[in-house]
């Protein structure tokens, strides 16, 4: 039986202009957060960021759930969404 929900939502992000990139990961429980990772690179992709908020919040699950709890993780790259989903796609 699970007695508890952690929700995850990531984030990753670059921009052209300021060749900057940046990620986020949030952990909720009961409609409040309760952890929160960040941070950023130069020089770097979006999907890499994608990865880097993803990978963020694997590890914060690994930490911070037990062996009882759901965890969801959400997210809005199709990059890592397919990955998981094993959705591949011929060119």
């Amino acid at each position: 039986m699970l007695n508890r929900k952690l929700e995850f939502y990531t984030d990753g992000a670059y921009s052209s202009k300021s060749q900057m990139g940046g990620w986020a990961a949030l952990c909720v429980e009961d409609e409040c957060i309760i952890d929160v990772q960040k941070g950023y690179e130069p020089y770097t992709t979006n999907n890499r960021m994608e990865l880097f908020g993803f990978k963020s919040a694997l590890e914060s699950a690994d930490s911070i759930a037990t062996s009882h709890a759901e965890v969801i993780i959400y997210t809005d790259s199709a990059y890592i969404a397919n990955c998981i989903n094993n959705k591949w796609y011929a060119t």
